[in-house]
């Protein structure tokens, strides 16, 4: 999934040229109908650029989802080190404020996203969903372990279970704000951000460590 040195070795600025308009090509698309033709012109490359730089369409896309994760680990990572002393529940609410902002200024990573889950036989598929799931679950854990050294989480918490219902929470609530047919009265930005606090207080008051 690593694009090879050559392309590594270009200016900045061309290499998010050529990102951007593969992005632009996969998301609106779809991988199947996605052109390379389209896709280079956007981008003011040669044609033969693409395979030296990536191999084939193959390579282009999971190096262009590659490239977009981390975009999206950029911003949680924001969230994970906020020097704020911040209990979990109000990171758990950033990182729903986030993901809420980050689908509607990066809305063409998402819609990648989208495509991955909708499409069974795009390849990587798998490798891909996979993927970000560890990645998901991984930042989560983390966030979970602190809490619970901090004791801001019950003690006989089931961790896994915890893991499980936050990593759903998180993924439902922002497939809802772009697919509105999966949460009626959850597409619109505002009323959107204003469930979050509901969401909040159910997780508090069945994960909290609640002291006398």
């Amino acid at each position: 999934m690593i694009p090879n040195t050559t392309f590594e070795r270009l200016p900045e600025e061309k290499k998010e040229r050529i990102m951007q308009a593969a992005l632009m090509e996969f998301a609106e698309k779809g991988y199947a109908a996605a052109s390379i033709n389209r896709m280079v012109e956007k981008a003011g490359i040669a044609k033969g650029s693409v395979f030296q730089y990536f191999g084939d369409k193959e390579g282009l896309f999971a190096a262009v989802f590659a490239h977009s994760l981390e975009k999206v680990k950029d911003e949680l990572r924001k969230v994970r080190d906020n020097p704020a002393r911040t209990d979990i529940f109000t990171r758990l609410a950033q990182i729903l404020h986030t993901g809420l902002d980050f689908t509607r200024t990066h809305p063409l990573i998402y819609r990648l996203y989208t495509h991955l889950l909708s499409t069974p036989d795009m390849p990587l598929r798998n490798f891909l969903l996979t993927r970000i799931r560890k990645e998901g679950k991984d930042f989560l854990a983390e966030l979970l372990e602190k809490a619970a050294d901090r004791g801001e989480i019950r003690r006989d918490l089931p961790m896994q279970e915890a893991l499980f219902l936050l990593e759903a929470l998180m993924d439902r609530f922002l497939l809802a704000s772009v697919l509105p047919y999966l949460g009626e009265g959850f597409s619109d930005k505002k009323t959107m951000e204003n469930h979050i606090p509901g969401f909040m207080d159910i997780l508090e008051k069945g994960m909290g460590n609640k002291r006398p």
